[in-house]
Order: C-alpha cells, then structure tokens, then sequence
C-alpha cells in the first residue's frame, strides 16, 4: 500500500466518523492561530516573553498559543489584542483582508494569508 493510498484510506475514514473530523478541522485551525500569532511576533521583533510581558498574560500562554497541544480557546478579543501590541490591527470584515493582485496571485508573504484569516475569523466569531 503507497502513502497515498494510505493518506486515501485515512481520509475515507474521517468522512465518516464526524467527531474525527472536527477533531481534525480544530487541530488545524489551532496551528493556523498559531502560525499567525508567531509571523505577527516575529514581525514586531518581539520575543514570547517581551509580547505576553505587554499583553500582561504569562509567558506559558504565548508558547502555548504558538505551540499548540490541543484546539486553542482563544477569542477574536484576545487575537485583537496581540494585534495591537505587535502593531497590526485585525480585520473586521472580509474586505479589509489583504487584496490580491492584478494577477489573481497574492504578492510573496500574503500567499495564503487571505484563506487563514477567513478561516480563523470564522471560527473566532462563531464562539
């Protein structure tokens, strides 16, 4: 059996097992925070300990948000806040997600970008 065609099998079943699935769907969504909470601090030239020194949280929550074991709780309240202290500022509606270009490409970094913040918005608005 070939890796894709394990890949298929594993598939085929979390198609049918729904708790699977979600458990899967909330694995990536908590590294996809992740991802985002990391490229915001690496962006701000802050260390875990300098940003949830700011955010007044303790420095185990950062490296478990960056790090996640498990589905992340966080809020769309909290992910504004490291926002603002990495020197971003969330977007509140699809439009102000970044643009593509002319093209129908996103230019170099924001490849992506666009897709996982739809994603983590919907997800941080329905809790």
């Amino acid at each position: 059996m070939t890796t894709s065609d394990r890949a298929a099998a594993l598939f085929r079943r979390l198609e049918q097992n729904p708790a699977a699935r979600a458990a899967l769907e909330e694995g990536r969504m908590a590294q996809r925070v992740a991802g985002l909470v990391r490229d915001m601090r690496e962006a701000a030239d802050l260390s875990q300990s300098q940003l949830s020194e700011k955010l007044g949280w303790s420095e185990e929550r950062v490296v478990e948000i960056e790090n996640p074991t498990e589905p992340t709780n966080l809020t769309y309240a909290a992910m504004n806040e490291i926002a603002k202290v990495c020197g971003f500022r969330m977007p509140t509606t699809v439009k102000e997600l970044p643009h593509w270009s002319p093209r129908g490409r996103p230019p170099g970094m924001l490849a992506g970008l666009k897709s996982t913040l739809k994603s983590v918005l919907r997800r941080l608005c329905a809790k």
